[in-house]
């Protein structure tokens, strides 16, 4: 399953540029394929920092062709079942060698929140709250003005309507971060979705109602 990630009023991430003839996606899930997930997690960590040198046999980006993009086609258009397994477990292990980095490259692991969304890493629910919580890692600024904190909370909302995760302490997360209005739309969209027995504990004013109900159908929170 590859899904969209829910949006608010300033996101300009999610654009999957990608170029899904049959000879790249072939191509590409054969050298995966031979990979163990630690290879492949290198390879993904090697790819999305531009290291084109070490990317082990992958087609090399087109122009305007996102570092992500081949990674999301093999998992889209690949009909193997244990390379996609392979492929989404390989993003976790690069989301936490490069997150628990002491000092990790923030558009790197800005685009690994990005993948492991895209490509549906349910794993990565496990990680992506640290990166939320910790304001070291959380507070670190992209190239298009987003925050790490922000790219995270966007992949796990999506990640959380393919795989609800109805914990006190996620629940604790997403109520806390209701304070911050740079955060608010997507912690709403997190907790109706999960929750929407409970809508009415929360407060709507201020809150575009048209776009939040956009966020609930896109992550795929459908029901809500």
């Amino acid at each position: 399953m590859v899904h969209n990630t829910p949006i608010d009023e300033m996101s300009t991430s999610g654009t999957h540029r990608g170029f899904q003839s049959d000879a790249r996606v072939p191509r590409a899930a054969a050298v995966l394929k031979s990979l163990s997930s630690q290879e492949i997690s290198r390879l993904i960590t090697a790819r999305l920092a531009r290291r084109f040198e070490e990317e082990g046999g992958l087609p090399p980006c087109q122009k305007d062709e996102e570092p992500t993009a081949i990674f999301v086609d093999v998992i889209k258009f690949a009909q193997d079942s244990s390379l996609a397994n392979n492929l989404r477990f390989a993003c976790v292990q690069a989301l936490r060698r490069i997150g628990f980095d002491p000092s990790p490259n923030a558009e790197l692991l800005g685009d690994l929140c990005y993948l492991a969304a895209a490509i549906d890493a349910r794993e990565s629910v496990d990680v992506l709250p640290t990166f939320i919580e910790n304001p070291a890692i959380g507070e670190l600024r992209l190239g298009n003005g987003e925050t790490i904190r922000l790219r995270a909370l966007r992949s796990l909302i999506g990640l959380l309507a393919a795989a609800p995760c109805r914990s006190p302490g996620l629940k604790a997360l997403l109520e806390e971060l209701l304070e911050h209005q740079r955060y608010r739309m997507l912690a709403l969209t997190g907790l109706i979705g999960l929750w929407p027995e409970e809508r009415g504990r929360y407060s709507l004013a201020g809150i575009d109602e048209n776009l939040l109900r956009l966020n609930l159908e896109l992550a795929g929170f459908r029901s809500a």
